[in-house]
């Protein structure tokens, strides 16, 4: 599947250059530099996770036995600069996926701070019960209560919304905005 994924994508490659090759080449100097500095392209990364136990054998190998996670991720760039997907998408005219990207964004954004704080409010009652010592029932009140608080803000950190569109859907949108903007010269 990863082949073929990255044949496709191979293929879109070069089908993108031979055909702006083409029409570039009838470009003046300025016309072609305006459009490398304004073209959109798609750079895709691939991140694998693993987890399992592992040991060392006796001969001194290490065996795992786990499981790996591949993701594949897709960074927009107009020219050679990097840019967000909501710009990206704002650039291409898909508003409607800016404003999904935005608050996604801004609901990884609020719950991260929200967890963060949670986990620092719990912290601090933790900590603060070292000062009632004396009294037990407000020791232990602020210690596991500080506890608990400290403990569910930690998935909050972690929960992440995400509206990622497909790679072959980037590509198609980037290709889609390269043709018009080499129309427009």
């Amino acid at each position: 599947m990863k082949r073929l994924i990255a044949c496709v994508l191979l293929a879109c490659f070069i089908a993108n250059f031979a055909f702006a090759a083409d029409r570039i080449e009838n470009l003046t100097y300025d016309q072609e530099r305006f459009y490398l500095q304004n073209h959109l392209s798609v750079q895709t990364s691939q991140h694998t996770d693993v987890s399992g136990l592992g040991y060392m054998n006796d001969w001194g190998l290490y065996t795992s036995f786990g499981s790996g996670d591949t993701t594949t991720e897709w960074t927009p760039y107009v020219g050679a600069r990097e840019i967000s997907k909501e710009d990206f998408y704002r650039i291409t005219g898909y508003n409607d996926l800016a404003e999904a990207e935005r608050s996604a964004n801004d609901f990884n954004r609020n719950m991260s701070i929200a967890g963060w704080t949670l986990y620092g409010v719990g912290m601090l009652a933790m900590l603060s019960s070292l000062f009632f010592m004396d009294n037990d029932s407000a020791f232990l009140g602020l210690l596991c209560g500080g506890g608990l608080v400290a403990v569910a803000g930690v998935p909050l950190i972690f929960i992440k919304a995400s509206n990622d569109v497909s790679i072959s859907f980037a590509v198609g949108i980037a290709d889609s905005y390269n043709r018009q903007l080499l129309e427009s010269l």
